[in-house]
């Protein structure tokens, strides 16, 4: 009990969960900002929202980037080539079980009743 939130933060934490928390601080952050500045400056600071919301978009998709490929969503470790399971890709380094990597399960056909009468 006597970890600081850093360390339990940095610690504890699955990676995604960090990456989400970064994203969402910094999204937070700009539309506070664009608020102040709209705020102070009034009306003709409103194209600030704009240029604001297309940072915002810029960030989210410069700090996500890495989720196109498959990645640990508990340590951030690539997973390209792991062979995935039933229940998904194991991660090498922390043991997770990644579901979002897992192929699509196919449910098997039923017979027909009628062809078997």
């Amino acid at each position: 009990m006597n970890e600081s939130v850093n360390e339990m933060i940095t610690n504890k934490m699955p990676w995604l969960r960090k990456l989400r928390l970064r994203v969402f601080a910094v999204v937070i952050g700009l539309v506070l900002a664009a608020i102040g500045v709209v705020g102070l400056a009034s009306w003709p600071a409103l194209p600030v929202v704009g240029v604001t919301l297309t940072i915002a978009t810029v960030v989210v998709n410069k700090m996500t980037a890495k989720l196109n490929v498959m990645t640990c969503s508990g340590c951030g470790a690539d997973l390209t080539g792991q062979p995935t399971g039933a229940y998904g890709a194991v991660c090498k380094d922390c043991g997770v079980i990644n579901t979002n990597h897992a192929p699509p399960m196919r449910l098997a056909k039923k017979p027909d009743a009628d062809k078997n009468a």
